[in-house]
This record gives structure tokens, C-alpha cells and sequence, in this order.
């Protein structure tokens, strides 16, 4: 519930426009894997 809203944003944008315009979601692309640039997450222990 708390990420869903920026999500249906973000993955608007992106189809309707190819890029993000009001959110940055690119550290949560899908290559990060591959290019092992993975995000870290503090909160989670």
C-alpha cells in the first residue's frame, strides 16, 4: 500500500512518456542486478 501510488506513477510515465519525469526510479531498474549495483536497504535487518 505504501509504494503503490509512486509505482502506478512511475510505470506511466515510462510507458506513456519512456522515461520517469516526477519520480527517479531508476536505481530500481531491472539491470541493476546484472551491473550489480543492487540497493541496500538499512531498515531491513
Amino acid at each position: 500500500m505504501q509504494q503503490a501510488p509512486a509505482v502506478g506513477r512511475g510505470l506511466s510515465e515510462l510507458i506513456m512518456k519512456g522515461k520517469y519525469d516526477t519520480l527517479d526510479l531508476s536505481p530500481l531498474r531491472v539491470e541493476r542486478f546484472k551491473e550489480n549495483a543492487l540497493v541496500i536497504e538499512d531498515a531491513i535487518y
